[in-house]
């Protein structure tokens, strides 16, 4: 039996919208993501999201504003097998 995926990441023509579903999340309790998705920039900057939780128990959706800031190092390029990348 396959699982719904719990992250879907759809592009729209100038922007991303990233969806993580948690499924039923007690209140005060702590919940992680299944699978890790990530990030990133080419370029030091300040990127502000806006994330709206849905929640059965919430009377309207809740809007929160996420800052990430992105700190550039460079580094050597990695190969395929440096990445820990499975090939067929």
């Amino acid at each position: 039996m396959q699982r719904e995926p719990q992250t879907e990441v759809v592009y729209h023509s100038s922007q991303w919208t990233l969806t993580v579903h948690f499924g039923n999340v007690q209140p005060k309790s702590y919940v992680w993501a299944d699978e890790p998705f990530y990030i990133g920039s080419s370029a030091e900057e300040s990127l502000e999201l806006e994330a709206v939780i849905y929640a059965d128990n919430l009377p309207n959706p809740q809007k929160v504003k996420l800052t990430i800031e992105f700190e550039i190092e460079n580094r050597l390029a990695l190969t395929i097998n440096e990445l820990g990348v499975a090939q067929k």
